[in-house]
């Protein structure tokens, strides 16, 4: 999974392809599986275990089944099967168990959902032996939601589970499909005291995410997103540097622009979590993701942490450490 550190929303079509995108994000010990294994039944089993559904048919019906009547909780893998068939005629030679699973939930605002169809295109490819390189992966991915599930978003997301680690993405404008990806080599000391600043809040969702994509789409202006553009590319030079109280007032501003966007992003209802972080020793605040719920990530002076975590559990909210992870996807047989 990933952290959106600066920069969502200006990956997302027409902003991005007018003006080109930049974002800078970092992958967590946040992980999604997929597995496949030959059945001796005589149907193939899709599995969703975090969602506890399985789908059981014939391989062959599984390959021009309309993918609107699929569950979707398993959409995702059976519109991946038909990729494989339809693009590169590949088709399992037995029936199989697909078996996907992630440590999150859909609208967790870590790009769960991305992670896990990266997850299940990586997987098959691996079981096809079919050679992807990572950002023929990432542009799968992104082809399989977009045009074949019809789901709105950016490129962040599939490129971050992709590649992983801390990465500073661009696109410019007239090309949105020519992702350029900038894995950063930060050192240990600035991950360290990253992670010693930050921490996550898990808060219930309150906004719909294609909502907040419509919202954006018709309230939202140019300027706040040009402007969240070159703040991005400051934000990284001060990560680079270690610059981390610089690097805390530059989130802090890339907040309130990307806030102005859409008012679903942070209603009423999430308002006062957030007002009561800052009066509790939070220096800097957002949304995960699009908003509208799911994870807030904080930061905070180190010796007042332990402080405003206690203060955020009084609220009976759950609260998680920050691991950063840059491994990106890896398949393998066993």
């Amino acid at each position: 999974m990933r952290l959106g550190l600066g920069g969502g929303g200006t990956d997302v079509n027409p902003f991005n392809e007018k003006y080109g995108a930049s974002v800078l994000n970092v992958t967590i010990a946040k992980y999604a599986h997929s597995t496949i294994t030959y059945s001796d039944a005589n149907t193939s089993s899709i599995i969703s275990q975090d969602r506890n559904y399985i789908l059981n048919s014939d391989i062959k019906e599984l390959l021009k089944v309309d993918l609107s009547l699929v569950d979707s909780s398993v959409r995702f893998q059976v519109a991946t099967l038909q990729y494989f068939h339809n693009e590169f005629n590949h088709c399992p030679k037995s029936q199989i168990i697909f078996s996907s699973m992630c440590d999150t939930y859909h609208g967790s605002g870590l790009g769960a959902s991305s992670s896990i169809l990266v997850s299940q295109i990586k997987c098959l490819s691996k079981y096809f032996n079919f050679v992807l390189d990572d950002y023929d992966l990432a542009k799968t991915a992104i082809n399989i939601e977009r045009n074949i599930c019809n789901i709105n978003g950016g490129f962040q997301d599939q490129y971050a589970a992709t590649f992983g680690g801390f990465n500073y993405m661009l696109t410019e404008p007239g090309t949105p499909e020519n992702v350029q990806v900038h894995g950063l080599k930060i050192p240990n000391w600035i991950k360290a005291e990253l992670t010693s600043r930050m921490l996550m809040l898990h808060v219930d969702r309150v906004s719909n995410i294609d909502d907040i994509f419509d919202d954006i789409k018709t309230t939202s202006t140019d300027s706040n997103l040009l402007e969240m553009k070159d703040l991005t590319n400051t934000l990284k030079n001060q990560l680079l540097k270690g610059a981390l109280d610089d690097f805390t007032e530059t989130f802090n501003l890339l907040w309130k622009l990307k806030e102005q966007t859409s008012k679903k992003i942070l209603p009423e209802t999430l308002r006062s979590i957030f007002d009561f972080a800052f009066k509790n020793g939070a220096t800097a605040g957002k949304v995960s993701g699009a908003g509208g719920g799911g994870f807030f990530v904080f930061l905070c002076d180190p010796t007042v942490k332990g402080g405003l975590m206690r203060s955020l559990q009084s609220m009976n909210s759950r609260i998680e450490s920050v691991t950063f992870d840059d491994l990106g996807a890896q398949s393998w047989e066993i």
